[in-house]
């Protein structure tokens, strides 16, 4: 590209080309295309010789022209990110920008394409600021100890400076002690499993008693009458409504348990190290699939050596 590369001609307000016939002003600098000086016979900023606003070379290349400026787009003063020009709410956290009065420019103002808005925010790691303190925690501590979907419990932490529950939470409601251990929430997740382990020795001990009652094919598909009249049908109900409200609670109160999981770690993690890093902090947490994969085959596995035993 030639030397005049990203300038235009001050007369015409055409970009200089490698072809094009350039005359530049022998005080300033300013070039011309040679047909426009000589239509003027002069340097078209002449009036601006001798003063501050005198074009120079540094100041064309390194300063954005109004046009650019009016397209920037807007920075979210909370996490950073860089927004389009009109945008209400940031992409990434969801913090409210500062309004555009977007009828001062000539410009039409684009349509929010692939703009988000708060409640579909996209959780990303700008989340949540370094200095931002969710319950008396900073924020970039709990995000260490959790590890991974940091952004997403964050956001579900956030809600307690709000209220009392972090929101539901559909993985501990399903999986129940499958999640309490792969967020290594060990005790509450030993006890869960504990109790459900129980749960499946009634089960087995249900269909146990259909079986021998009424023969190997009632214990598959067994009537209500049939199932009424098993010793195990009062136990067996029981434990049903225990693990329902057991599993709703832990969908409800499962954050919660979590934030204050993660807040006993760092609080601890201190103790023995008070200026204990951010890096230090995530080997205090994060999550372990292997632990709840084995959780799951050892209660099935108790679970029927159990049942045997009262058989």
């Amino acid at each position: 590209m030639s030397y005049y590369e990203g300038l235009s001609c001050p007369v015409c307000n055409q970009p200089f080309t490698d072809e094009a016939d350039v005359v530049v002003c022998p005080q300033c600098g300013l070039p011309h295309h040679r047909s426009c000086w000589a239509t003027e016979n002069h340097c078209h900023e002449a009036d601006k010789h001798g003063t501050p606003e005198q074009w120079s070379r540094e100041s064309a290349t390194q300063a954005p022209s109004s046009q650019e400026s009016a397209k920037a787009g807007k920075i979210c003063p909370r996490c950073s990110a860089e927004n389009m020009q009109y945008a209400e709410f940031c992409a990434h956290c969801g913090a409210e920008l500062e309004a555009e009065d977007w009828h001062s420019t000539e410009d039409v103002p684009p349509p929010p394409v692939h703009q988000y808005s708060p409640r579909y925010t996209p959780f990303t790691a700008e989340a949540y600021s370094d200095d931002e303190v969710i319950s008396n925690t900073p924020a970039k501590e709990l995000a260490a100890v959790v590890g991974s979907n940091a952004p997403y419990y964050i956001s579900r932490f956030r809600r307690t400076s709000r209220n009392k529950s972090c929101g539901w939470n559909w993985a501990a409601c399903l999986l129940g002690p499958l999640w309490l251990l792969y967020r290594k929430q060990y005790v509450m997740g030993g006890i869960l499993f504990s109790i459900e382990t129980a749960f499946s020795v009634i089960y087995n001990l249900f269909n146990h008693s259909i079986g021998v009652a009424y023969g190997s094919a009632a214990a598959l598909q067994p009537t209500t009458e049939q199932m009424m009249t098993s010793p195990f049908f009062a136990a067996t109900m029981a434990a049903s409504v225990t693990l329902l409200i057991l599993r709703f609670a832990l969908g409800l109160f499962g954050n919660n348990l979590y934030l204050s999981s993660c807040k006993n770690r760092i609080i601890k993690a201190k103790k023995d190290i008070p200026d204990i890093s951010s890096f230090e902090l995530s080997s205090k947490g994060g999550v372990s699939f292997g632990v709840a994969v084995v959780f799951y085959f050892l209660s099935s596995f108790l679970a029927n050596a159990i049942t045997l035993l009262f058989l």
